[in-house]
C-alpha cells in the first residue's frame, strides 16, 4: 500500500496505476471529510477524538474500507478501537500492543 496525507499525490498515482492500493493518512478534522472522494482502499486516521469516532469507522467500512488508526499508544485506546471493529492498529509500542492482543506478560 501507498499512503500519503496529500489528496494531490493519491490522484496522481491513482492516474499512474489505478490498481495500486492507496491509503489517506489524515490528521485534521478539516481534512478528512474528503476521504470519500479519494481513489483509497484504506482510510488512517490519526485517533483523537475530533477525528475517530464509532459512527467513521462503520461509514468506512459500508464503502467498503479498511480502517488504520495511528497512534495507539494506550491501552484504553487499543481495546476501544478494537471494540469499534477497526481492522488493524498503528502504534509506536509494539511491546503493549503484543501484551494486550496475544496476552503476552512481557517477560
Amino acid at each position: 500500500m501507498l499512503s500519503s496525507f496529500l489528496p494531490h499525490v493519491l490522484l496522481k498515482l491513482h492516474d499512474l496505476d489505478e490498481s495500486l492500493p492507496l491509503g489517506y493518512i489524515c490528521d485534521r478534522p478539516q481534512y478528512l471529510k474528503i476521504w470519500p472522494e479519494l481513489p483509497i482502499s484504506v482510510l488512517i486516521p490519526r485517533d483523537a477524538r475530533d477525528l475517530l469516532n464509532a459512527e467513521l469507522v462503520s461509514e468506512a467500512h459500508r464503502h467498503g474500507l479498511k480502517l488504520l488508526p495511528w497512534p495507539v499508544n494506550q491501552q484504553s485506546d487499543l481495546l476501544r478501537l478494537a471494540d469499534w471493529g477497526v481492522d488493524g492498529l498503528i502504534s509506536d509500542d509494539p511491546k503493549l500492543l503484543a501484551r494486550i492482543f496475544r496476552g503476552d506478560t512481557g517477560s
